[in-house]
């Protein structure tokens, strides 16, 4: 049995035929491309040139692969929809911001977005004790001033700028050459100062936090070293960020900062009743690796 299902450009006008024969020979088939369902020549697509609509013809009556039953209608439009809103959420990913006005107004709201969650993650973190609060601060002051002198001097100076440079000229591969060059050499060094704070944690502290007592010391240590780590990870997305904003992508990079800051919060929630202060420390690690992991699609996508 072979079904028919037509729609229009606009996702209207739904009809079905069983006569395939008489469809075959009224209609000027060509043939676009092969649907995979699993299931090979199951289904395939057509355009029809003389009404301009694209035409899906099902080859087999039933979609074993997928439970799918074909001579069930619904269960097509279902189908067919969902894999629209699938394709459709694939393009809203990787959708180029091409004006001012689109690039503002995603900007826009995902910072917004960011500053709610950030305000949640501040009013939990006030749940904890104030004598750890400012060991917790106090830690972050070494981790974040390497990412600060390293990463973001690095990325504002000649990074960003350059990359564009090659990307305006459509010079990509040239562009994915230098950026790679530049991320590696940035890694190495963060791994060396990180190696030397790592080791020189105790009297970096003490030297950041001379009031504090040698308990309060030690436990801002292993926050630090902890924290360290999660600059790595920071390191490689800010400069995954650089590169697609490069190509007027701004959406997910907007949106990494609220990965991030959902990592401390889910630290704060499920870690900190059991380990305390060390809760949020872990929930940076967390939170760096989402703000680096939501970008790596689009990085593929980019063919980096």
């Amino acid at each position: 049995k072979m079904i028919q299902y037509v729609e229009d450009r606009k996702g209207h006008d739904y009809r079905y035929s069983l006569d395939s024969t008489k469809i075959k020979k009224e209609l000027d088939w060509k043939p676009l491309k092969l649907f995979d369902t699993g299931i090979k020549n199951t289904i395939e697509w057509y355009k029809d040139n003389s009404t301009n609509c694209i035409k899906v013809l099902f080859l087999n009556s039933r979609h074993a692969g997928a439970g799918l039953n074909l001579e069930n209608t619904s269960d097509m439009i279902l189908y067919h929809k969902m894999n629209n809103i699938i394709k459709n959420g694939k393009n809203l990913l990787f959708f180029r911001q091409t004006n001012i006005l689109s690039a503002a107004t995603v900007i826009g709201l995902a910072v917004l977005g960011s500053r709610v969650l950030g305000l949640l993650r501040d009013r939990l973190l006030t749940s904890l004790p104030v004598d750890q609060l400012d060991i917790y601060f106090a830690a972050f002051r070494l981790p974040d001033l390497i990412f600060q002198i390293l990463v973001m001097g690095a990325l504002t100076t000649a990074f960003i700028p350059v990359i564009t440079s090659y990307l305006s000229k459509g010079e990509e591969g040239e562009a994915w050459k230098v950026s790679s060059t530049i991320i590696n050499l940035a890694i190495g060094f963060f791994v060396i100062l990180a190696i030397l704070i790592f080791v020189f944690a105790y009297p970096l502290s003490q030297f950041v936090a001379p009031g504090f007592p040698p308990e309060k010391l030690a436990i801002m240590t292993d926050l630090t070293r902890i924290m360290l780590v999660g600059q790595l990870f920071f390191v490689l997305s800010n400069f995954l960020s650089a590169i697609i904003q490069s190509s007027k992508r701004f959406l997910i990079p907007a949106l990494a900062p609220m990965a991030y800051n959902l990592g401390i919060i889910l630290g704060i929630l499920f870690l900190s009743p059991t380990i305390g202060i060390y809760g949020p420390a872990w929930g940076v690690i967390l939170g760096t690796f989402l703000h680096f992991l939501i970008q790596l699609p689009v990085a593929k996508h980019m063919s980096f």
